[in-house]
């Protein structure tokens, strides 16, 4: 940590801070079932006005932090005979973290002595069960599936990147700037190595005061979800459905492949986030989309009545693509969503959405069109499995798995291209631009990890219809 970063830590840890942070984790803790803990902690800052920015980015990094090692801290607390309450979870935090984070006057939970008594006797990484369990405060499911998945020592590297704080990601919009000249009036971002689109912005940034946030220039997006948009590799004049549209970030990158030509129907069974679509729509330029609110079971059923029904029929077995952003556990995004893990979530149940919402968006696609299946999840049961009982069932026996790597290959250079053919008047990337595309590939689906690319656990499948 920098001399800077260190008075900036410094400054915010104030006696009433300290006191917000317990209130604020205190209604997390009341909440959590209902209320994601990111939207919970924006409502208690606008709550507390009088907090200043020092004041809240600490209260912020400890509140998610504490969250994050939730586990560990009750292992610790019954270790030293403590009782478990919010206070006390906070406190033991605290007096694990460096003296210089914390409030004047502030005291620890217990003798030094007997704290680090405590700390050692953590299990290690020699009983790797026990140690993602509670030295790297897992739920008992995800420490499974990561030793089903991984050999010992890379599911422990993947458990340690998950609780590593993410980068602050944007994405430019190709048909309002190219990512050339967006860096160069921000000479301290960089490019991403992965998405021809992305851009890292520093920790810290205020990316709202950024130049170009106002004109619709770029927009904040983790790249793993960049390129599953990039797959889909749509084009001008493409008739094209996104099933789970959610806020929209998706939908603005595939309005800006299909740059403003063709039509975009944007699903989702909630109106709130379709709202925020239309907000972003509109701040980015995009024209091409038509929002459509649907009613669903819970299941995943849609149900087939009412005027957003009557649109989709009409365009049954037309689609050229049909983007499905699942719904899921979202245990792939765990580094940005620390609550996520503490969700009881039954698999099963995403499971069946997932198949269900499958043969909806196999009815919609034409003949040569396809299906982008994605999941922010790295259960196999919501992935692969999903993936290969579709293919086996009556509606899926017409698609087949297109060859990830060259699809990636070939999305991924349009989207380079096109934000420099609006800038430069002709395209200036070849092939010898792309990243090792081949490393985010394994089998037929693209699988992307933090331990291994420094992006969020995604899952993308690509289907066409072949028939």
């Amino acid at each position: 940590m920098t001399a800077f970063a260190e008075e900036q830590h410094e400054r915010g840890a104030t006696g009433r801070a300290w006191q917000a942070l317990k209130e604020i984790y205190s209604a997390w803790e009341a909440n959590k079932v209902h209320i994601p803990a990111d939207r919970l902690a924006n409502r208690e800052f606008r709550a507390r006005r009088y907090l200043n920015a020092h004041e809240r980015r600490w209260c912020a990094g400890h509140f998610f932090n504490a969250i994050r090692f939730r586990r560990k801290y009750q292992w610790l607390l019954k270790r030293l005979g403590l009782e478990e309450n919010p206070n006390t979870l906070l406190q033991l935090h605290l007096s694990l973290s460096p003296a210089s984070t914390r409030p004047s006057h502030f005291q620890g939970i217990t003798e030094e002595e007997r704290l680090h008594a405590a700390v050692a006797d953590l299990p290690t990484p020699e009983s790797p069960e026990d140690y993602i369990r509670f030295v790297l405060s897992f739920p008992d499911s995800l420490v499974q599936t990561l030793l089903q998945i991984f050999p010992v020592e890379e599911a422990i590297r993947a458990a340690q990147a998950f609780n590593q704080r993410a980068p602050t990601t944007l994405r430019i919009n190709p048909l309002r700037i190219s990512r050339e000249t967006f860096l160069k009036l921000h000479p301290d971002l960089r490019p991403t190595p992965w998405s021809p689109w992305g851009v890292y912005a520093p920790a810290g940034v205020n990316v709202y005061t950024l130049q170009g946030y106002r004109e619709g220039w770029f927009e904040i997006q983790e790249e793993a979800s960049q390129l599953s948009a990039i797959l889909a590799g749509v084009r001008p004049g493409d008739t094209v459905v996104e099933i789970g549209a959610g806020g929209g970030g998706k939908t603005l990158v595939l309005g800006a492949l299909m740059e403003n030509r063709g039509r975009i129907l944007a699903i989702d069974v909630h109106e709130g986030r379709l709202k925020e679509l239309i907000k972003r729509a509109r701040h980015a330029q995009i024209r091409c989309v038509e929002p459509l609110l649907m009613e669903a079971d819970t299941t995943g059923r849609w149900q087939h009545r009412g005027r957003s029904w009557r649109r989709i029929e009409k365009i049954h077995g037309r689609a050229h693509c049909v983007l499905l952003d699942a719904p899921c556990s979202g245990s792939g995004v765990l580094r940005r969503s620390p609550d996520a893990r503490w969700r009881e979530v039954r698999i099963e149940e995403f499971s069946q959405i997932q198949r269900n919402l499958l043969l909806e968006a196999a009815s919609l696609v034409a003949p040569g069109g396809r299906i982008v299946y994605v999941t922010c999840a790295f259960e196999p049961q919501q992935n692969e499995e999903v993936v290969e009982w579709f293919l086996s069932a009556p509606e899926g026996r017409g698609f087949r798995k297109e060859p990830i790597l060259e699809a990636l290959r070939g999305a991924w250079k349009n989207a380079a291209v096109l934000a420099e053919e609006k800038s430069h008047g002709k395209p200036s990337h070849d092939t010898k631009d792309m990243p090792p595309l081949e490393a985010l590939c394994v089998e037929d689906f693209i699988r992307t990890w933090p331990h291994r690319h420094d992006l969020d656990a995604f899952f993308v499948a690509l289907l066409r219809r072949c028939e």
